[in-house]
């Protein structure tokens, strides 16, 4: 551990790295707020220190005397103004005393003209107490600030924009003291004692607002300024805090940390906004790494951290130093009610000295309770007093639950970094573009929420013999992680409980599986998951949600078309039916053109055909299924040929593209001809005749296609003549061929 010497080295080192990040960034990321950091505290001397002290006197104050004060004195410059009675020879410099002139004329010259005049000449001159002054303090200010270009070898060499404000602030009293007013009174104003020309210039300055005045002012404080922070009885400028006098040093290690990230991010051009977010509780910035946005929060002094809720009821205010996210984190809400929020990576400070400064045991804890109130799963704890990584790590150690140990959440980890003051700066910086790399790459981009829930098999034998009810589901959480599972109950759980279904609201419906033995155990799957989801229909229509309802009806037929295919595909022998596709109807269209029937499309098809044969010698049958099927294979065609090619060229509502989106284009082919215009710009390029297109569409709607289709998914039994009459128009036969044949011959498949 080092030496208590060293130590005080370090604060001293943290008082003056954080003005300088400060001052260095005041303007452009702090809306030159830095004032607001700052307060009259003890100082102790270091001689080793204090020329990098004079260059935060000169930078603090400088900008209100050569921009404020400065100006106004030379608006109103002192004068001092004499006059002299001359005898002169015409012509003359003064103003003629005529009388007196007069007078020696006749008791000289009696009745002659006057030759010689007596005269007044007055003298105004610049050399005045109050000029000479301010010609004193300009050179003294002036000597100060290249003083400390010279000699100032502290931390670091100044950077660019430091030596720019010492440059600058020369080349303005360089020409202040060039000046016409200044150049008489340069030579005595060097010698000059400063303490009585105060004296003088304070016993005649006249009352009121006066530049003068404000300029003696500013002396003052200038010659009284210091900086730093020990027991000593001469007070000095220092950083604020509301914390108690033994966790200063402990506050600057925070606020000394987080500067150095944001002139790490600034000097990367990561920061995304021109400034950086400031206020009483927090400072926080948006910036880029390695391709993504995040968001930076620092607590500067209270006890709450961002705009978030802790997870746990009753818990106790948290407030880890620095917290990470992506710039717009992943929330679930429920009515306006939080249920999840994507976690962030917290990190923390801690900067003890004495016997503690070593101690790692109670803000591991602190962080790990404050992780688990806040449901992060990563953390980082930065301390000055940790072993040096070995190379070429960043990380001294991490702490997570052990390989060997079954716990509920593997996750969860903590990395400890040595930070220390006086580390070199490129070491910092490359240490700090570690911590970075690794939180952002703890915040991965997350999928939306959606329904991944698989139904447990009620048939699985275990050793056990206990029989899984068969409502229950296995419900993957991928937008929480990829190994986040949740066992919901389907009929009290699923689209009704927002803590375990995050998908509410979403125009779905519960997972099912649709296994199928026999045809009566298909028939009966497809109509009890039809009345099962016909609720939610009926409910979106009487909201005059059509767009909802139009989701959940494609979400319905997609299901029993998936189930009708399942079963088709294990039982059923579709060769014939298959080849009369191919021979009678399509021909190569079918599988070899170019443009032919994707896989998919055939093998709705083929199964829809399957069940249509298969029901002809059902009695009372629901003729549900093909139906569903020649419409999934008709949209998916018309979505190839129209939708997909040019899909941002449309105007579509939340429903997107569907079985009658081309029959509603042409009906308002008037009022929004762009979408209709964009389905005859397909057929052009595909060769096919505009009159014969507009023809086929007419055909659509008067045999009412899209209105049977979406029939198919409420409740009820589908009659034969529906589901026949869909067939008609879908496929057709070799003597009157269907909508789908025309789509297929006329219309290309992509651009």
């Amino acid at each position: 551990m080092p030496e208590i010497p060293e130590m005080h080295q370090w604060s001293q080192y943290l008082q003056r790295r954080v003005v300088r990040l400060l001052l260095l960034h005041d303007g452009p990321l702090f809306y030159r707020k830095f004032r607001t950091f700052l307060t009259e505290t003890a100082i102790a001397q270091v001689p080793l220190l204090q020329q990098y002290d004079l260059y935060i006197k000169l930078r603090t104050m400088c900008g209100e005397l050569l921009d404020d004060i400065l100006p106004r004195i030379t608006r109103q410059l002192t004068l001092k103004t004499t006059q002299t009675m001359l005898q002169e020879d015409a012509p003359t410099r003064g103003e003629i005393d005529w009388p007196r002139t007069i007078e020696e004329t006749l008791a000289t010259f009696p009745g002659q003209p006057p030759v010689t005049f007596v005269t007044r000449l007055r003298n105004r001159s610049y050399r005045t107490p109050e000029n000479l002054l301010m010609v004193a303090i300009l050179q003294r200010v002036q000597a100060e600030l290249q003083r400390v270009r010279q000699e100032l070898q502290g931390d670091e060499a100044l950077t660019r924009t430091e030596r720019q404000f010492l440059a600058q602030s020369e080349e303005v009293l360089a020409k202040e003291l060039s000046a016409p007013f200044s150049l008489g009174l340069r030579a005595e104003a060097a010698g000059v004692s400063l303490p009585l020309l105060i004296s003088d210039v304070q016993a005649h300055l006249r009352p009121g607002p006066n530049p003068y005045r404000d300029l003696l002012a500013w002396w003052e404080r200038f010659t009284r300024f210091r900086f730093g922070r020990m027991a000593q009885p001469e007070k000095a400028l220092a950083l604020t805090s509301e914390r108690q006098d033994e966790k200063v040093d402990a506050w600057l290690y925070e606020l000394w940390i987080v500067l150095e990230l944001l002139n790490l991010l600034h000097e990367e051009g990561a920061l995304l906004t021109p400034s950086v977010r400031l206020s009483d509780e927090q400072m926080q910035c948006l910036f880029c790494w390695n391709g993504r946005q995040f968001r930076l929060w620092y607590n500067r002094q209270l006890d709450t951290v961002t705009s978030y809720e802790a997870i746990w009821d009753h818990a106790p205010p948290t407030r880890p130093d620095y917290v990470i996210e992506r710039a717009e984190p992943l929330e679930v809400r429920h009515q306006g009610r939080l249920i999840w929020r994507e976690p962030p990576v917290l990190l923390d400070a801690k900067y003890y000295s004495g016997d503690q400064a070593a101690d790692t045991h109670l803000p591991i804890k602190k962080l790990l309770g404050d992780m688990t109130l806040l449901g992060a799963k990563v953390g980082a704890l930065f301390f000055p007093m940790l072993a040096e990584p070995e190379e070429p790590q960043q990380v001294t150690r991490t702490l997570r639950p052990g390989e060997s140990r079954y716990v509920a959440d593997r996750e969860q980890c903590v990395h400890l970094y040595r930070l220390v003051p006086t580390m070199p700066v490129a070491q910092l910086k490359e240490r700090l573009r570690a911590v970075l790399d690794m939180a952002t790459a703890q915040l991965p981009e997350r999928p939306a929420p959606c329904c991944q829930g698989v139904r447990l098999d009620p048939d699985t034998v275990n050793a056990s013999a206990y029989r899984t009810p068969g409502r229950l589901i296995l419900c993957r959480k991928a937008h929480i992680g990829d190994e986040v599972f949740d066992l919901v109950d389907a009929e009290v759980d699923c689209l009704r409980n927002p803590r375990v279904c995050h998908v509410i609201g979403q125009a779905i419906v519960p997972p099912v599986v649709m296994r199928s033995l026999t045809d009566e155990q298909l028939m009966e799957k497809i109509r009890d998951f039809r009345q099962s989801n016909a609720a939610r229909l009926k409910e979106a229509l009487l909201q005059g949600d059509e767009e909802k309802a139009e989701r959940i009806r494609d979400h319905i037929l997609g299901v029993v078309g998936q189930a009708v295919e399942q079963y088709v595909g294990i039982f059923g022998d579709t060769s014939d039916i298959d080849e009369n596709f191919k021979r009678w109807i399509f021909g190569e269209y079918w599988k070899t053109n170019r443009n032919c029937l994707s896989e998919e499309s055939r093998k709705s098809l083929v199964s829809g055909e399957y069940v249509w044969r298969m029901l002809q010698g059902v009695t009372l049958p629901d003729w549900t299924a093909p139906a569903i099927q020649f419409c999934r294979c008709l949209e998916m065609e018309l979505k190839r040929r129209f939708y997909y090619p040019c899909e941002n060229d449309y105007t579509l509502g939340r429903s997107g593209f569907t079985l009658g989106t081309l029959g509603f284009f042409y009906r308002n082919r008037q009022k929004a001809g762009k979408n209709w215009e964009t389905c005859c710009r397909r057929v052009r390029a595909s060769g096919g005749d505009l009159a014969a297109f507009e023809a086929v569409v007419q055909r659509m709607i008067q045999e009412r296609v899209s209105e049977n289709r979406n029939k198919l998914a409420h409740e009820g039994t589908v009659e034969r003549h529906v589901a026949e009459s869909l067939r008609d128009s879908i496929i057709g036969s070799r003597a009157h061929p269907g909508l789908l044949l025309w789509f297929v011959q006329n219309v290309n498949v992509g651009s």
